[in-house]
């Protein structure tokens, strides 16, 4: 189980919606400056995801959210493959389709129908993400209130 720091924002029925907290290496190296965590901590805004818990919280308290990681990696490879699978596809599509139109280069063909394929694949992984990886694959589990 990957386990991570959270604090609750607000308490929905059985539901609480967490926020992760800073990175437990953040501030204790001497690379402060240099550190590309804090740059995106700045910049990217933290998610709050819900959360089913049976503990009895409150707002602002601080728990562990644990996550398996068998499904993490599920999920990861599925964000990796299917691209790349919609890729290689779009490309035979646009292979197969190129001898119909005779005044393209099938290069080109081939190129647009694959490019197409993984762009929109990507569109619908951006989509999905909240309800493919945290719903399905990564789901959180309050482990324990701090």
């Amino acid at each position: 189980m990957i386990e991570e720091t959270a604090v609750v924002s607000k308490i929905v029925a059985n539901q609480v919606w967490v926020r992760a907290g800073r990175s437990s290496s953040c501030g204790k190296c001497s690379q402060n400056t240099l550190c590309s965590t804090q740059l995106l901590e700045k910049y990217i805004a933290k998610r709050e995801i819900a959360v089913e818990t049976e503990l009895l919280l409150e707002q602002g308290d601080k728990i562990i959210l644990a996550i398996d990681e068998s499904q993490l990696v599920i999920g990861s490879l599925l964000i990796y493959i299917l691209p790349l699978i919609a890729l290689f596809l779009g490309a035979l599509f646009g292979e197969s389709i190129a001898n119909f139109w005779p005044a393209f280069n099938p290069d080109i063909v081939v190129s647009i129908t694959a490019i197409t394929g993984f762009v929109l694949v990507l569109l619908l992984l951006n989509k999905g993400q909240t309800t493919l990886l945290i719903q399905q694959f990564a789901k959180p589990v309050v482990v324990r209130k701090l």
